[in-house]
């Protein structure tokens, strides 16, 4: 059975719903550790059936790509509108650029003109640096950014304004394309979103729009901080049907910071490095 096209369509104005998500500046620079090891390890344990990225923010997204997650299509997203005008920038300028050193040169004349808006409270240089020094960066080396700028070429990365939270006939929809398409959702990486569930009170909307998406083979992925409202972000995955606890650790001991909570033996499977 040939795939059916993923039919596009700019998305709904979002609704906000009491609380406010939406960034002064879009996050161009993760703050999240251990992507080295994570791209490394979701690649490698990663299905080898036709799927589907579906992934929030921004960076690390694109680092898969670039590092050989094989996928038949890949849906980026966030609920800021400021990271979908960022990513209308890079699907627009990545066509026009064939080279990794034109689209950086172009990137960076970005970030200047419009310093404002990006705010990254570094020079453009510095951001270019930060992009190009890192081994696992989609914009480190010529065949990682060749890999991101043929999957756009091909029309094969898309983008949606979307609330993991609210947006719940898009998820139902999205499932219904996967189906008929014969793909399943390889990798879903969330980013930080579950603890902002978690203190909105958000976690049963976000649990069950993720379920029509869940099989035994996705990849999740989000980030924890190593306490509740401190310590750094780092990266942390999970195979399965079964989402991991999102409560925060008010109290870190050893075992905790070794492996996240709720790793009993069930369809969901720990990845280990």
């Amino acid at each position: 059975m040939s795939a059916t096209a993923l039919k596009y369509t700019a998305p709904p104005a979002l609704e906000k719903k009491g609380f406010d998500l939406v960034s002064t500046s879009p996050y161009i620079i993760t703050s999240e550790i251990g992507q080295t090891d994570a791209i490394k390890t979701i690649i490698q344990k990663s299905s080898k059936k036709k799927g589907v990225l579906l992934g929030f923010a921004f960076e690390f997204n694109y680092n898969l790509l670039a590092n050989g997650l094989e996928v038949d299509q890949a849906i980026i997203c966030d609920i800021d509108e400021k990271m979908h005008e960022l990513y209308q920038f890079i699907a627009k300028t990545i066509v026009r650029t064939p080279t990794k050193e034109e689209f950086l040169k172009a990137f960076k004349t970005e970030l200047e003109n419009r310093c404002s808006y990006y705010n990254t409270g570094r020079e453009a240089e510095e951001v270019i640096e930060y992009y190009t020094l890192q081994a696992h960066s989609w914009l480190s080396t010529g065949p990682g950014f060749k890999k991101v700028r043929t999957l756009y070429q091909e029309k094969r990365i898309h983008h949606r304004n979307l609330n993991l939270f609210s947006d719940k006939d898009y998820f139902k929809k999205v499932a219904t394309w996967a189906e008929k398409c014969q793909y399943i959702f390889k990798v879903i990486y969330v980013s930080n979103i579950p603890e902002w569930a978690y203190r909105q009170n958000k976690l049963s909307e976000m649990t069950t729009n993720l379920q029509w998406l869940l099989s035994p083979e996705t990849i999740f992925v989000d980030t924890k901080q190593e306490m509740w409202e401190s310590g750094k972000p780092k990266i942390r995955f999970f195979q399965g049907t079964k989402l991991p606890s999102s409560r925060p650790n008010i109290r870190v001991e050893k075992r905790e910071r070794s492996q996240p909570l709720n790793t009993r033996e069930d369809s969901r499977k720990r990845l280990k490095f």
